[in-house]
């Protein structure tokens, strides 16, 4: 009988990029076999070119006690459990480029890609500017959970060394921006007038920013003292909603309002409208005319599907990915101030046709008080 262990390296990397080609899970499976083949998926030129599906996967939140962590691919509707100890107790962001920013009750950040592994130090949540007075009630467990908003990775790291990675946050009450790269000793704040942010996207080598008045700038983090530039007014007769989200749609910026129904809508113990549950999401969709700074509404986002919430806001074609459903939004809980009654409940795909939501309910694994379900896309880059 053939020993699989001592076949070549050069064969065994055939093998591998056959399997990940087929379902980039297969990656976890094949490193298990033995050293010499683990050996040889630590390799990246054995798997370097291989297209994989870019169906994201939802990151289900973390079982109590288990450094397992669940993930629903959409592609096939199959659960992938990871043994994952870097993400255990952290709070988690996506993204389509398969890395998560994590952030922990220690307070250290890191780049973490889960199929891989690989993990990336970045700046200490402690050195960003505006933190809660040492005498607050704001205790490690409360920080990981509502201090930064949203962080999202705008360049992909190549390797542990490569320092020319750039991350963004959304931090503090106040909704700021900050950057920083792995080689950096602490995260630098952008000057800003007043605004609290919602979303940040880089769009054809310009990093945009959307704030809570709904007002989309332009951030120069090329600077010594990074900062941001006004571009283009709010969308007429905006009156504010629960969060915003930018994406790029066919090589265009859109805008994504993302409203949602709550308890305090309700009249009398009942909501105004008998057909509108608790938690029931709307949306609307603008496309920016970047030659004249203005927003154009749209009546829904074609023949596409877009991925909102605890991420890297995103969007694939269905013409490409037929599993998807076109003209929707999946989205995520990202709502922190909801999060007291566990985030994650709020999960599902909105159908900008219809204009109803379809709530996604895989079990416990929905349910979060600081780390809900998010969107990633696995990549082993």
């Amino acid at each position: 009988m053939a020993n699989w262990a001592e076949l070549p390296p050069e064969l065994i990397g055939l093998v591998l990029k056959r399997l990940i080609a087929h379902d980039v899970y297969d990656y976890l499976s094949f490193r298990a076999v033995c050293h010499p083949w683990r050996s040889v998926a630590s390799e990246k030129h054995n798997y370097a070119g291989v297209s994989v599906c870019k169906i994201p996967w939802l990151m289900m939140a973390e079982k109590e006690n288990s450094d397992v962590r669940s993930f629903y691919s959409l592609s096939n509707n199959k659960f992938y459990n990871i043994h994952l100890p870097e993400a255990r107790g952290r709070r988690c962001w996506g993204s389509p480029d398969g890395w998560l920013i994590t952030l922990g009750i220690d307070r250290e950040m890191h780049l973490l890609n889960p199929l891989t592994h690989v993990q990336i130090r970045l700046p200490s949540q402690t050195t960003f500017g505006d933190q809660y007075p040492e005498k607050s009630s704001f205790t490690s467990e409360v920080v990981r959970e509502i201090f930064i908003r949203k962080a999202i990775r705008l360049s992909t790291p190549t390797s542990t060394t490569n320092g020319n990675c750039i991350v963004i946050a959304i931090y503090s009450q106040w909704g700021k921006l900050a950057i920083a790269k792995p080689t950096d000793k602490t995260w630098t704040t952008l000057e800003s007038p007043f605004a609290h942010y919602y979303d940040v996207i880089c769009f054809k080598d310009q990093v945009y920013a959307i704030d809570s008045y709904g007002i989309l700038r332009i951030c120069d983090i090329t600077g010594i003292q990074p900062n941001v530039v006004d571009f283009a007014s709010p969308i007429k007769n905006y009156k504010g909603c629960d969060t915003l989200y930018l994406v790029e749609i066919s090589g265009e910026l859109h805008l994504i309002i993302r409203y949602v129904f709550r308890e305090e809508d309700w009249v009398d113990g009942e909501p105004e409208n008998n057909s509108v549950t608790l938690g029931t999401c709307f949306f609307e969709i603008y496309k920016m005319d970047i030659c004249t700074r203005q927003w154009e509404e749209l009546d829904g986002s074609s023949e596409h599907a877009l991925f909102l919430g605890t991420n890297c806001s995103f969007s694939l074609s269905v013409a490409e990915y037929p599993e998807l459903k076109g003209n929707c939004v999946y989205f995520t809980d990202d709502d922190v101030n909801s999060w007291d009654c566990e985030a994650g409940r709020y999960t599902g795909i909105y159908s900008f046709e219809n204009q109803t939501d379809e709530f996604i309910d895989l079990g416990l694994d929905m349910h979060s008080t600081f780390s809900p379900p998010l969107w990633i896309t696995p990549n082993l880059c």
